[in-house]
């Protein structure tokens, strides 16, 4: 199974409760981090297919790039799918192009919880 990162609208369940719009789909493991009005979601998910979850206009992925790699390794399109999902979900984060993708996910996560961790922030 393959992990990647999304950012994702919340809905509320038939019976009241909260949760992101991806879980709604079966057959993946996933760690959530809400943000703080609990209206969206930093989302690690890992599934055989992601494929579903990009044709969902209320769940923006992240791009598919390796942690360990520099934000400069993006290619235009990749940076262009970072910018949108995070000025559709309103988060502002700074970074440049030598900044490293785990520095980026990290920041985006501190978004929601300041005690964030993108080490321990694995679908399970």
């Amino acid at each position: 199974m393959a992990k990647r990162y999304y950012l994702c609208e919340v809905e509320t369940t038939p019976d009241g409760d909260t949760q992101p719009v991806i879980l709604s789909y079966p057959d993946k493991s996933a760690t959530i981090e809400y943000s703080p009005d609990e209206t969206m979601a930093f989302v690690c998910v890992e599934t055989k297919n992601h494929a579903r979850f990009t044709k969902d206009p209320r769940i923006m992925p992240l791009p598919d790039f390796p942690a360990d790699g520099r934000v400069n390794g993006l290619s235009a399109a990749a940076q262009n799918a970072l910018s949108s999902a995070l000025s559709r979900f309103a988060v502002q984060i700074s970074y440049s192009q030598s900044d490293g993708y785990r520095e980026v996910l990290d920041r985006i996560g501190k978004k929601f919880n300041p005690n964030f961790s993108i080490d321990n922030f694995n679908a399970s």
